[in-house]
Parts: structure tokens; sequence; C-alpha cells
């Protein structure tokens, strides 16, 4: 297969290597696969110009750049315990895990998926950080007796029995 594109050098030598260098990627696609040579970086910008989402990427895709080569780390060299380890790096001590979760891990594992989808890489399930669910309080008479004024008589009637019944709104 030829492949025609310009390397961007005047240098000799340069271009050489650089020639080098995408015949190596060629040969590697051709027998190993495109996870073997493909990064998080360029699945994460496939991923973005297809219509997911790209709010939280780039935080997790810094982290992601320079572990093991000189562009990023490669697809088929991410595994759960790097996008983890990334994440956590990602955000400052004392970040909930929630946010972790939210803006660092489900991004990631999101582009590891369409990648997978593409046929570029495995599927990947990534464990999230253990949340800390706040404790709801129900409200007392009290309350109940404050919001009579903002309500009319069906309407409180209607907010009485499900306090009183504990039932469901579409029960009431």
């Amino acid at each position: 297969r030829r492949i025609r594109h310009s390397l961007k050098t005047t240098d000799a030598s340069r271009a050489e290597e650089l020639r080098a260098h995408t015949e190596k990627r060629a040969w590697d696609v051709h027998m190993y696969g495109p996870g073997v040579v493909m990064t998080f970086e360029e699945a994460a910008l496939a991923y973005a110009n297809d219509g997911g989402e790209a709010r939280y990427l780039v935080r997790i895709s810094e982290q992601l750049s320079g572990i093991t080569l000189a562009h990023g780390v490669t697809l088929a060299r991410i595994t759960p315990q790097v996008i983890r380890a990334a994440a956590k790096k990602a955000f400052k001590k004392g970040t909930a895990p929630s946010t972790i979760n939210r803006q660092g891990i489900v991004p990631a594992r999101a582009v590891i998926n369409y990648a997978h989808a593409q046929g570029w890489c495995a599927p990947i399930k990534v464990a999230k950080f253990a949340e800390i669910k706040p404790k709801k309080k129900a409200v007392g008479d009290e309350y109940i007796t404050a919001l009579k004024p903002y309500l009319d008589d069906r309407m409180f009637a209607c907010v009485l029995f499900i306090h009183t019944t504990g039932r469901r709104i579409g029960e009431a």
C-alpha cells in the first residue's frame, strides 16, 4: 500500500527517520491491529468528532499523554488500573469520588468503548471509586404545616396523604 503525505521537513536524515516510523506504524497496524499504534488522544478526538461529549476529555487525556510513547499511551496498553490512576492524578487531593468518576473514569471508558465499536481495541470495564452518598432526612410535620398557605386544599391534602402514609407520588 502506498502512503503519500508530506513529512514537513527539509532535513534528509529527519525525513528518513519519519519515513521509517510511518512504515513501522503501517506494518504494526497490518500485523497487530490499530490498537497497537492508535493513542488515547486519537481515539478521544475521533469520539468527539463523532458527536461524543468532549467536555471532560481534556483532563484525562492530559494524564494519559506521554505515559509510554512521545504522543501518548496506545489503546492496547490501557488497562482499568491505568485509567483509575490517571483519573485520580487528574484531580487534586480531596476531590469527591463522584466527581472523579463523572469527570475522569466515565469519559475515558466512553472513549475506549467507542474505539472498540470502531474495531480499534478491546472493550474495557473500569470500576468506579466508591461514592459516599449523603443520608436523606425526611421533613417534619412543621414543614408540612408551613407549606399549607402556599397550596390549595386539594394539593395540600395530597401532600399530607403522601407524608403520613409514605406513599409514592404515582400512588397518590
